[in-house]
């Protein structure tokens, strides 16, 4: 950020006009005339002194030099907390995107989904991990109010769902090696395995409500 800083046009006139007047002077320096006396009042003036005005524009560049630091500072702050709050829009939509790739896996046949789980579980992890780094950032008190608790629900549901995924997974596999198990609730997954079992059907568990 960039300060600038304008004299009054009233004492900008008047100081040339007074440069004018030395200029005039320095020309004919007759000791009668009228413009040699407005030279020796404007140097005995104590109205403008240019070795104040010198002190004062110094003392401003001295404190326009400390506003702008203080400004890039305010402005490294404010940028900061945008980018969190912006990278907390995006952790939302990556989750949506996660829970939607994990319904999606629920319809395929439980060899794909058993394939995908690896990468899917590497996926939700590395979620966890960036989530819980931006409520470690050192920004994240000044954040808007609005985006803890809307990352703290994106996370929740995410879990909600990868959580039911790896219990019905889990369930699946054991009752594909031990036909004694029940189905899992996945009615894919159930409906492959009772097929595979040739009539020994275990009873689908119910979910709960």
């Amino acid at each position: 950020m960039v300060y600038s800083f304008t004299f009054p046009q009233e004492m900008i006139d008047n100081i040339q006009e007074r440069i004018e007047v030395l200029e005039r002077c320095l020309n004919d320096a007759n000791p009668q005339d009228e413009k040699m006396a407005e030279m020796i009042e404007f140097a005995t003036s104590r109205q403008i002194s240019l070795s104040r005005l010198e002190n004062e524009w110094r003392q401003f560049g001295q404190k326009s030099n400390k506003l702008n630091k203080l400004a890039e500072k305010l402005n490294e702050k404010i940028k900061a907390v945008e980018d969190l709050q912006h990278q907390v829009m995006v952790q939302r939509e990556t989750a949506v995107l996660l829970a939607q790739r994990i319904e999606v896996l629920s319809t395929k046949s439980l060899k794909e989904a058993d394939a995908a789980n690896e990468l899917l579980q590497a996926d939700v992890a590395n979620w966890q991990q960036q989530a819980h780094a931006l409520t470690e950032d050192a920004a994240w008190e000044s954040v808007d109010l609005k985006f803890p608790p809307q990352l703290a629900a994106s996370r929740q549901q995410l879990l909600s769902v990868w959580e039911a995924f790896e219990g019905a997974l889990f369930q699946a596999k054991s009752a594909r090696e031990d036909v004694n198990e029940p189905l899992p609730s996945v009615p894919v997954w159930a409906e492959e395995l009772r097929i595979a079992r040739g009539g020994h059907t275990a009873p689908v568990p119910q979910s709960e409500s």
